[in-house]
């Protein structure tokens, strides 16, 4: 077959729907690819900010939004 409309078109089928990942799919997507790397920055970011004397919690709140970025985009992908 030449292509997938044609096929469908062969064996009777009905309505050829097609499926595309919305904008926030592919957002996921993107997030969930830079996971390792996003998991790293928050490790060494944690790591800093036990470290660090006197500090505020910057690295601290950096590093909890890496770990929550990545979290989410495994857990709610749509």
């Amino acid at each position: 077959m030449a292509d997938l409309p044609a096929l469908v078109r062969q064996i009777g089928g009905g309505r050829l729907v097609e499926l595309r990942p919305t904008g926030f799919e592919r957002i996921a997507r993107g997030i969930v690819a830079a996971g390792p790397m996003l998991l790293g920055i928050g490790l060494l970011l944690g790591y800093l900010e036990l470290k660090t004397g006197g500090s505020f919690g910057l690295f601290a709140a950096a590093a909890l939004l890496c770990f929550l970025s990545i979290s989410s985009a495994i857990i709610w992908p749509d």
